[in-house]
């Protein structure tokens, strides 16, 4: 795999190499929302058209909480739960939804209300915009002998997120062999 470099750091005599993870696929993601489109060649992970959700007269079906989330194509793709203030580019891109049953079976608890689901859906939005902005990031450990020693991607919109977690690895890594190498001293036995 070939990544774009975004920065390299040198860590406790390991090398941490920063880079934007092109291969990220959100539909990997466990999320509560499906996000119904009409925009296959940008954006489509859920793979469900946008008529799937609305009833004869165009209103969204009942039952469902949902978001509409609105697009600017222009060069890239960027999303929004607000609208874009550019007439020509952008428009409504799909609308983010779910129930409230599939809600709770997803994991949220009895008592969850639609703002509660609101919230989650505008930060799966949110995060998908990320995704689209080329904002997802992972990092690789090398050795001193620049050995690939460990590596993670998939770290959405922070990549001091991932950077973090490179150096809790390595700090890991230290601790126990610091533990390691004391215990062995602690046993050690003088010859005569």
């Amino acid at each position: 795999m070939c990544y774009n470099t975004l920065k390299t750091e040198d860590y406790s005599g390991y090398k941490i190499e920063l880079w934007y993870d092109d291969d990220y696929d959100i539909r990997d993601c466990d999320r509560l929302g499906k996000f119904y489109t009409n925009i296959p060649r940008y954006l489509d992970p859920d793979n469900v058209q946008i008529n799937e959700i609305l009833d004869e007269n165009d209103k969204v079906k009942d039952g469902y909480i949902c978001l509409f989330v609105y697009a600017y194509i222009h060069g890239g793709v960027a999303l929004s739960t607000s609208s874009f203030a550019d007439p020509w580019d952008s428009g409504l891109g799909g609308i983010m939804a779910t129930t409230l049953e599939d809600a709770k079976k997803w994991g949220m608890v009895s008592t969850a209300t639609k703002d509660d689901v609101l919230e989650i859906l505008k930060s799966e939005v949110d995060e998908l915009d990320a995704v689209c902005q080329g904002q997802v990031y992972g990092f690789t450990i090398y050795d001193y002998n620049d050995n690939t020693i460990e590596s993670c991607g998939g770290f959405i919109k922070d990549h001091e997120a991932a950077m973090d977690e490179a150096r809790s690895i390595i700090d890991y890594w230290l601790q126990k062999e610091y533990e390691r190498l004391f215990t062995e001293a602690m046993n050690f036995e003088p010859m005569d």
